[in-house]
């Protein structure tokens, strides 16, 4: 029999301040993903390849750390190990303006292992946080709850950059940088009053490797999930492509401001906005296959015409706006259906490491794509950057739309709209 809608989650009081939480530690993390290549360019006149190589060195992590946080999680309490991963975070965040300030010769680098710590406790922080909600929120509000995170997401991303941008202009970035610290403090005191009811078992002990082990084959032993992680991976890799050479094209081949970029990536996260609180909408009228399917294209196809639009004017900045909001609404309604995929898919006692093994292959080639973005801006420009990458993206998102429809093993879908577990 299937279950009643849920109609709304924001009443219930541990999913409020889940989702307090996430709005005040991802609004920090917004300035801060605009902050940190924005203070290396405009203070220390990064390369492009230097540039290219501080924002990998943030998502590296998620290639060597991810797994071991899994299993970590799977072997601990989830609220506590993700507030003191927040409280990690802001500690990094607060050496980077000492090291600015400082001002020494080698503090690109410096800034590099710098934004390598933090990268490296943000994973603990993105593997915890999609790991308690499903502790925190029934089977048959979790869809929903997942496309409220979206949606906030999305409008952190319409703020955050936005201010962000007058923010660096304004006051600087050291004074952004540590008001992103002290967002992630306010997260792990109000991780401090959740009650979770579905825990993880307790299981005997027994190596790590053998954990992360029996997580790779939960998560890769089914076809579906598999493949979407592919896709994930390499819709990410063109996405990161973009958005590295999207700073440099901007701020430095067309001399824009930084509040002008900060309002082109607000454009993007009010797509997002909508798209995310559209998406179970979206699912009830045309169902998850096709929401998947109209999703995923119309992200990449926001990213094929980032750098169409011609003109160094207004138009090209209207132009890039109205590609990225096309992007943020894609985005916005496919993430809700992928995440509740994983969540509902997932054995309880190996949900972290289900999650850390996803997200390996979905997130691990970002830093890449960072790098390649950098070289690759360096050898033949910022603009033909962002055409390869968006282009490599769309022709793959054709194909994983018709795979969707013929391929895809659909029960999982069901799941979804059912809001059932394994």
């Amino acid at each position: 029999m299937r279950p009643s809608p849920v109609t709304d989650v924001a009443g219930q009081r541990n999913f409020r301040r889940y989702w307090i939480g996430q709005i005040v530690s991802g609004s920090g993390n917004e300035i801060t993903s605009f902050a940190i290549p924005a203070l290396a360019v405009s203070v220390w006149g990064a390369t492009q390849s230097q540039l290219g190589l501080i924002n990998a060195a943030q998502f590296f992590p998620s290639v060597f750390v991810i797994l071991f946080a899994g299993a970590y999680y799977d072997r601990s309490d989830t609220k506590a190990t993700l507030a003191v991963a927040n409280l990690c975070c802001a500690a990094c965040l607060l050496a980077m303006p000492l090291i600015a300030i400082r001002g020494e010769s080698d503090a690109l680098l410096v800034l590099g292992i710098a934004a390598f710590a933090l990268g490296v406790f943000r994973v603990f922080v993105n593997v915890g946080s999609a790991k308690l909600l499903p502790e925190i929120v029934s089977p048959t509000a979790l869809t929903l709850a997942n496309s409220r995170v979206t949606a906030t997401t999305a409008a952190l991303g319409i703020g955050g950059a936005a201010v962000a941008g007058l923010a660096v202009d304004l006051v600087g970035n050291n004074w952004v940088l540590a008001l992103d610290a002290a967002t992630f403090v306010a997260s792990a005191l109000l991780l401090i009053g959740i009650v979770t009811f579905r825990t993880t078992p307790p299981r005997g002990r027994r190596p790590v490797r053998a954990d992360i082990g029996e997580g790779l084959r939960i998560a890769f032993g089914d076809r579906t999930l598999r493949s979407l992680a592919l896709m994930a991976s390499w819709f990410n890799l063109c996405e990161r492509m973009v958005l590295t050479a999207l700073f440099y094209y901007l701020l430095a081949d067309q001399g824009r401001t930084a509040t002008t970029l900060g309002v082109c990536l607000a454009a993007g996260g009010v797509g997002g906005l909508l798209g995310g609180l559209g998406s179970p909408a979206v699912i009830r009228a045309v169902g998850a296959v096709r929401a998947m399917q109209w999703g995923m294209g119309a992200g990449a196809l926001g990213l094929a015409t980032v750098a169409l639009w011609p003109g160094s004017g207004v138009l090209g900045v209207i132009g890039c706006a109205l590609s990225l909001f096309l992007h943020g609404c894609g985005i916005g309604v496919y993430n809700p259906l992928s995440n509740s995929v994983r969540q509902l898919a997932s054995p309880p006692e190996a949900l972290g490491r289900v999650v850390a093994s996803y997200r390996l292959v979905s997130m691990g080639s970002i830093p890449l794509g960072a790098v390649l973005a950098g070289y690759l801006a360096a050898a033949a420009g910022a603009r033909p950057t962002i055409l390869i990458a968006g282009a490599a993206c769309l022709i793959v998102a054709v194909y994983y739309i018709w795979w969707v429809r013929h391929r895809m093993d659909s029960r999982w879908l069901v799941f979804v709209e059912e809001g059932r577990n394994r």
